[in-house]
């Protein structure tokens, strides 16, 4: 499976903040792609039902001079794109295995989306951060929460110095104490989670680095983070994000657990040898 064009995933990931006129136009562009190549502005802007000048502030907001740049990166990189699951109404036939399928589906693209990607410098410069920090604070909230925790014990066997509590309020604290020798990894699909992002700031107060994995890049959290590794998941109404989510963040996980024992390879592999004998029968 071949990735999603960039920039729909742009406007993917904006599209939570668009209201009024600039969801429909999104709603435009996302419904069929392939039919910009041959539309014009006016004939977006009368779709819409909004001026033409808006069309062409919408192309600025992602990063274009204007519709004709947008549809020349299009253009490049166009693949067809996956068909949307959708739930309501679901009679006769094999339910359950077009739940299945469609599952799979948004499991592939979404992991597909995400490495494809993924910055391998932003994972290296992870990597150094990680390895290099006194004390390493790893939180999540909700969803994330699982995910946190799961780096946090890899994190332990790969012998570095790691904490993390499933309470937000122990969170909070241990942000509070973070020094300039440490490092904060929060995790947040969202990027917009209260508790998180108060986390992210009592870091940022005490001049503590901050890694983030998020999905936005345009959130709040992102503006709080001096490091951003994102993932690429879609959410539908079936809410298959939650789990899409998970699963795109343990990607990034296993990403950096990778970097971390090809940079420091005597280290890492001594340490979780002797993890894994410490695990086992005596």
């Amino acid at each position: 499976m071949t990735a999603t064009a960039t920039t729909i995933i742009k406007l993917k990931q904006l599209y939570p903040k668009l209201k009024g006129n600039n969801r429909r136009i999104a709603d435009h562009l996302l419904k069929s792609p392939e039919l910009l190549m041959s539309q014009k502005v006016c004939d977006i802007a009368e779709s819409c039902s909004c001026p033409s000048s808006q069309v062409i502030r919408f192309c600025q907001r992602l990063g274009f001079k204007g519709f004709k740049e947008l549809k020349a990166h299009l253009a490049q990189e166009l693949i067809p794109l996956r068909a949307e699951a959708h739930y309501e109404g679901l009679e006769g036939g094999d339910v359950f295995g077009r739940l299945r399928a469609d599952y799979c589906r948004n499991v592939e693209q979404a992991l597909n989306d995400t490495l494809a990607h993924l910055d391998g410098a932003l994972v290296l410069e992870a990597a150094k951060r990680i390895h290099g920090a006194r004390r390493i604070a790893v939180c999540g909230i909700g969803a994330s929460a699982m995910t946190a925790q799961d780096f946090h014990e890899k994190l332990a066997r790969a012998g570095l110095n790691s904490t993390w509590s499933p309470d937000a309020a122990m969170q909070k604290i241990v942000c509070s104490v973070l020094g300039k020798s440490d490092l904060l990894i929060a995790f947040s699909f969202s990027g917009t989670t209260p508790a998180m992002l108060d986390c992210m700031k009592l870091a940022r107060e005490n001049g503590c680095a901050r890694l983030l994995i998020t999905n936005y890049p345009d959130s709040p959290a992102a503006e709080l983070a001096d490091l951003t590794l994102f993932t690429v998941a879609g959410e539908d109404k079936f809410r298959l994000g939650a789990m899409t989510s998970r699963l795109t963040q343990l990607a990034i996980i296993d990403m950096l657990l990778l970097q971390l024992a090809l940079t420091y390879p005597d280290e890492i592999n001594r340490n979780a040898m002797r993890t894994y004998y410490a695990l086992q029968p005596k």
